[in-house]
């Protein structure tokens, strides 16, 4: 991979990272695209697509509604119990 990188008295580990992170994701990308050559394989993202699509024609607009308005519950408990605990 890369040579190792130190940091200086002054660089948050977070911001360090940030370009590694970045070209580990070009590079899961590019991968992703040569396995789509072999024959009768598919990326990650066409999975993900097709996936998306069974589950829409599946389930229907209702599904997603009931799924959103459940997780917009959730977030507002968990904001109501944070603002508790302060």
């Amino acid at each position: 991979m890369g040579q190792a990188r130190h940091l200086g008295p002054d660089q948050d580990r977070r911001s360090f990272d940030r370009p590694i992170r970045a070209e580990r994701r070009q590079e899961k990308h590019l991968m992703a695209e040569r396995k789509k050559t072999e024959k009768g394989s598919m990326t990650v993202r066409e999975a993900g697509r097709k996936g998306g699509e069974v589950t829409a024609r599946r389930h229907g607009p209702q599904f997603y509604e009931e799924i959103g308005r459940k997780g917009g519950q959730k977030v507002k408990q968990l904001i109501e119990q944070g603002k508790r605990a302060q």
